[in-house]
């Protein structure tokens, strides 16, 4: 018989956290699953700790483990993954995160009650390795499937982590599989497509612990965060979606943002230019005075003078 939800785990030299990933979700309440490990071509010893530590399941079909012939990078392996996924239902979980037992369950509850979701992401624990901190991500939204929750993901508030994420895979067909050409922010681009698309479903319970650590992927370039954000907007021209300009305002501060402190002033100036354009009022906002005080005195000295002011006040 064909799972109910395949559990796509795509990894790339963390066998260690890995064993941690995978026993989370052996340990879910709902049973009805299948485990996809894909290995992006990792060079420890992760194909030895997998067949070690869980033989027992791969030898009885409840684990599947495929080491890629070269590195893909993580769009590929996804994609690989659920290309292989059998069930109705798909659920990302990458190799540094873990499942609460009943993450599953109360997702697949939840997407049985809202036909209408095509994907639904729970609330999360973060915990920073820096700090020692672990904080809950979302601490004021409700659970349901507001039409507010569509753009939240589009501009990437509710959508920035895959392993909180289950969706259906008939949405596939719809908006097909993850960017390869995309190497950062792929989880965004992808989840936006589904909400141009569907509704979107939340649960304000938490269920998933997601880890920030020394050995969490690289941040990506300014550029290369301007450049998925262009491609989300011709994505919404694609499929009829209409970015209200509240969306348009938040991403634009959002790319300029990142411009400044990539010392981009042009660039930033631009979409600084077009957010006024959207809406004056922006310019009353605290948030506004501050990128255009970095944008005036550089983003090196503005830093400097907030960690001096920071300082002074301790």
């Amino acid at each position: 018989m064909k799972p109910t939800v395949s559990v796509i785990i795509p990894t790339y030299n963390r066998a260690k956290l890995l064993e941690r990933a995978i026993r989370s979700v052996l340990s879910q309440t709902y049973r009805d699953f299948e485990i996809i490990v894909i290995d992006d071509f990792s060079t420890d010893d992760t194909t030895e700790m997998v067949w070690r530590i869980f033989r027992e399941e791969i030898l009885a079909g409840i684990l599947t483990y495929v080491r890629n012939e070269r590195k893909l990078e993580r769009s590929a392996t996804r994609n690989k993954g659920i290309k292989r996924s059998k069930g109705q239902f798909i659920a990302l979980l990458d190799d540094d995160d873990m499942w609460f037992p009943n993450h599953l369950e109360q997702s697949l509850s939840f997407l049985d009650k809202a036909q209408e979701a095509g994907c639904v992401f729970t609330n999360f624990i973060m915990f920073s390795e820096t700090d020692g901190i672990a904080r809950v991500r979302f601490n004021s939204m409700a659970s349901g499937d507001l039409e507010e929750y569509r753009n939240l993901c589009v501009s990437g508030d509710l959508s920035g982590s895959g392993s909180i994420s289950v969706f259906r895979k008939a949405v596939l067909k719809k908006v097909g599989g993850f960017n390869e050409t995309i190497s950062y922010l792929e989880d965004r681009e992808f989840f936006s497509r589904i909400a141009m698309n569907y509704r979107i479903g939340f649960i304000a319970e938490p269920s998933v612990f997601t880890y920030q650590h020394e050995g969490t992927y690289s941040v990506p370039s300014a550029e290369e965060k301007e450049r998925v954000w262009k491609i989300i907007e011709a994505n919404a021209s694609k499929y009829g979606f209409k970015m209200d300009r509240d969306l348009l305002c938040k991403i634009y501060l959002n790319i300029a943002n990142h411009l400044v402190t990539s010392a981009n002033i042009g660039k930033a100036k631009e979409y600084v230019f077009k957010v006024l354009r959207l809406d004056i009022n922006t310019l009353m906002t605290m948030s506004m005075w501050g990128l255009l005080v970095r944008i005036a005195i550089g983003d090196s000295l503005y830093k400097r003078l907030k960690g001096l002011k920071e300082r002074l006040e301790e």
